[in-house]
């Protein structure tokens, strides 16, 4: 009987221990799952439902950022791209105080911006034109073509790598991004040797004046210019007519009067009637000149103000 129960209790105890080990297993299982999970999650990685892996969001560096830039510069149908590798050299880094601190060289950016000028800017210091004698002389250019403001670009380019942001603009159309740019705005002609047929030439010498139209003269009158002894000469050059306007009110240091047609072709500079003229022409403008702008009898005023148009060529000798 004694050795039954001793059987019995050798037989729980084995039952007992194994029941132990197998407890031990789950809890090994577990603490070891446990930590497989953990350890995955230190890891920039996740495991999708499908079982497919996907890189988590790294903010990129500094570095990466500026490599990241671009500068797309379109000038009508050409297009500047500026390089990563170009871009990169106009930007260095190092480390102050624990922190990455970046720096252009300006210097650099100002001679990208010297080389843009030079390329796209369409200005030309004079214009070849031929009188209306035959006689081809050189007029100073005035009010026509464009001139790249290289400050302004210079400033542009080194605000996008400072805020590493990318640039892009048409810097050849009417938004005002694209005027901030230029120094200049190009008018209706742009090849300055082939101005057209359809112009207003002047001769101080003749107090003359002689419309266009197609080629042939469709309006000639006599002027009053400027009087030179009180420096109110009429400035000479090539220009492009800005705006016009009817009943307009000129005023300025001693004056204040209404004209009929008004022709501006710089600043306050332009064509106008002057009932207060008793006669145009000869030697008026030395004794009775204009304040500087060409004054004309009401009718050839009128037949002008019909001819010309905004961006119209006008050549002052």
């Amino acid at each position: 009987m004694k050795e039954v129960k001793k059987e019995i209790s050798f037989r729980a105890i084995i039952i007992f221990m194994f029941g132990m080990l197998m407890l031990s297993g789950i809890i090994v299982m577990m603490f070891t799952a446990s930590y497989y999970n953990s350890d995955n999650m230190s890891e920039k990685e996740k495991t999708t439902s499908s079982g497919t892996k996907t890189a988590e969001t790294k903010k990129p560096t500094p570095k990466e950022q500026i490599a990241a830039i671009k500068i797309n510069l379109k000038f009508d149908k050409k297009e500047e791209k500026v390089s990563s590798k170009t871009i990169s050299s106009w930007v260095s880094g190092k480390v102050e105080n624990g922190r990455e601190v970046y720096k252009t060289d300006d210097a650099a950016i100002k001679e990208y911006a010297s080389e843009l000028a030079e390329k796209y800017s369409t200005y030309v210091f004079s214009i070849p034109f031929k009188t209306v004698y035959g006689e081809e002389i050189d007029i100073e250019n005035k009010s026509t073509g464009w001139i790249l403001d290289e400050d302004y670009a210079f400033k542009a380019i080194k605000n996008t790598l400072l805020e590493r942001k990318s640039l892009t603009a048409n810097l050849t159309d009417k938004s005002d991004e694209s005027k901030k740019w230029w120094l200049r705005i190009a008018g209706e002609y742009k090849d300055y040797s082939k101005y057209g047929n359809t112009y207003v030439e002047v001769s101080i010498n003749d107090q003359h004046m002689w419309a266009y139209k197609n080629g042939e003269i469709v309006l000639e009158s006599d002027i009053v210019s400027g009087q030179p002894d009180l420096g109110n000469d009429t400035p000479t050059g090539a220009f492009l007519v800005g705006s016009k306007k009817e009943d307009a009110t000129l005023y300025g240091p001693g004056y204040n009067t209404v004209v009929s047609y008004w022709i501006t072709i710089q600043d306050d500079i332009g064509f106008h009637d002057a009932e207060w003229q008793e006669e145009f022409g000869g030697l008026v403008y030395l004794t009775h000149g204009s304040h500087g702008c060409v004054n004309l009898p009401t009718y050839a005023a009128s037949t002008l103000y019909d001819l010309v148009y905004q961006g119209m060529p006008v050549f002052i000798y």
